[in-house]
């Protein structure tokens, strides 16, 4: 506080220093886009090693080479990553979803009209194909040459007849216009996995009602495992009533890396998944999860891995920070990687262009992959300008390609991208 002089005199104040010390920052956090098994989508979420990246975005996967990248940052020393996963679903539209899913219940339509009056198994197979035959555009020619295709594969097994390709037209209608996210039923509570992926096709649920108090009556636990990872989440003392302070959907969005509600919450507290049982509880030595005692993800409601990425992902929105610019979400990294879309391929110069640009803006570094068509370093001196399309005082190549075995691949040697080494 100021002194308040009350006499002459001499009066000393003291004051606080405008010297600060010098707060070092990070150098060397690293950026990585691209395609992940599972995990949030256009979403930046910082990982500390690579077990953090397996269980958010899942294992090594053979379609993602940002997965190998990121792996080799973490053996050569690598200390902190934030992750952006990208995502296509098979159609761009809901509208290109339902033209497809008319076209796959279509050819499933002739298929069965074929199948009646004697018909054999080859012809419900050629009236499939010959209905899927007259859509020329997509998406509604894949659909329905999907459809087609399955019922010319149930033709030709052993004892086919026409109920049985019947059957496997029914089947394939449903996988051929699949969910972005797989959906699960637990009585009346309606579920769907947390993220994009087949990776929710493994799910599976459960209810029981082993509860006390005196809300006894208007609670539930719910159980979800993965089986693709053993992971199992548990949710006790939750609720559908709309006040309640464990109400199911919000106790999900908050705690759940596996599952939300979708639709609107039942009514009442939904059925133990196991009515005979007590309270739905499992005895001892039986499996919770068995098709017995819970719920799994139906054909009709399986999810897919979408298509190979292109470069729109990549770029995406900047309004809405999708793609690069889900970074701008990101508080700070030093080091951008964008590992080429598939094991073999080049990026797209198109993206190199765009994200030397953010980086500049953002005061970091891009590390630019070299393209596979480049043996010696002549090859990199004389087709820089030609086969990467931008030079950038914000971006650095390294040359060459890794070479290492690939674990997916029963240890192959495979060429990689050399981004997450560097970094």
């Amino acid at each position: 506080m100021p002194v308040q002089p009350t006499y002459p005199g001499v009066y000393i104040e003291e004051l606080p220093s405008g010297v600060r010390t010098i707060t070092g920052v990070a150098t060397s956090i690293t950026a990585f886009i691209g395609r992940a098994k599972r995990g949030p989508v256009n979403e930046p979420i910082t990982i500390n090693n690579y077990g953090d990246f397996e269980r958010i975005f899942g294992e090594l996967w053979i379609e993602s080479t940002m997965s190998y990248a990121v792996r080799d940052f973490y053996m050569n020393g690598g200390k902190q990553a934030i992750i952006v996963r990208l995502f296509r679903p098979l159609y761009d539209s809901e509208e290109d979803k339902n033209k497809a899913k008319l076209a796959a219940e279509a050819v499933k339509q002739a298929a069965v009209d074929a199948s009646g009056g004697g018909a054999t198994a080859d012809d419900v197979a050629v009236a499939a194909k010959a209905k899927a035959d007259d859509y020329k555009d997509e998406p509604e020619k894949s659909a329905a040459k999907f459809v087609a295709d399955a019922a010319r594969h149930a033709a030709n097994l052993p004892g086919a007849d026409a109920n049985s390709v019947v059957a496997a037209v029914n089947k394939a209608v449903a996988e051929a216009t699949p969910l972005t996210k797989a959906k699960l039923s637990v009585n009346t509570l309606n579920l769907e996995a947390a993220y994009e992926g087949e990776w929710g096709n493994d799910l599976r649920a459960r209810i029981d009602h082993d509860v006390v108090g005196g809300d006894a009556a208007n609670l539930f636990n719910l159980s979800v495992k993965d089986l693709g990872t053993g992971v199992i989440e548990q949710f006790r003392n939750v609720s559908v009533v709309m006040d309640h302070k464990r109400r199911i959907d919000k106790v999900l969005e908050q705690e759940s890396r596996l599952v939300r509600v979708i639709g609107a919450l039942p009514p009442t507290r939904p059925g133990s998944s196991h009515p005979t049982a007590n309270k739905g509880i499992v005895p001892p030595g039986g499996d919770p999860f068995s098709t017995t005692y819970s719920s799994g993800v139906e054909d009709p409601n399986k999810a897919t891995d979408g298509w190979e990425l292109t470069p729109f992902e990549y770029s995406g929105n900047q309004a809405n920070k999708q793609g690069l610019y889900a970074l701008e979400d990101a508080d700070l990294f030093n080091l951008l990687c964008i590992p080429p879309v598939a094991l073999g391929t080049d990026l797209d110069k198109s993206i190199w262009a765009i994200a030397a640009k953010f980086c500049e803006k953002r005061r970091a570094m891009l590390i630019i992959d070299p393209p596979r068509n480049w043996k010696t370093k002549d090859d990199a001196k004389d087709d820089l300008d030609t086969d990467i399309g931008v030079t950038h005082k914000n971006a650095a190549l390294f040359f060459p390609r890794l070479k290492q075995p690939n674990p997916k691949r029963d240890y192959q040697m495979d060429e990689f991208a050399p981004c997450g080494v560097v970094a």
